[in-house]
C-alpha cells in the first residue's frame, strides 16, 4: 500500500491506463476503417493480424516488457 502512496508511482499506473485504452481505441480504429473501406471480413481479420504482427515486431506487449 505504500506504493499507492508515492505520486510518482500513481502517475505511472494512471500513464499506462490511459496508453492502454488509446491503443485499444487505434486498433478498433483500423479494424472499422479497413471494414468501411473494403466490405470484407477477411480483410479486417488480415488488418488485425497485421497490427498484430506489428506489435510483437516491435515488442511491445500487454504485460510484458519491452524487448
Amino acid at each position: 500500500m505504500r506504493l499507492l502512496k508515492n505520486k510518482s508511482f500513481r502517475l505511472l499506473v494512471w500513464a499506462t491506463i490511459v496508453s492502454s485504452f488509446g491503443d485499444s481505441l487505434y486498433a478498433l480504429a483500423i479494424t472499422l476503417s479497413v471494414y468501411e473501406l473494403s466490405g470484407s471480413l477477411a480483410g479486417v481479420g488480415y488488418a488485425m493480424m497485421g497490427f498484430g504482427l506489428l506489435v510483437e515486431k516491435r515488442g511491445f506487449q500487454r504485460g510484458g516488457e519491452i524487448k
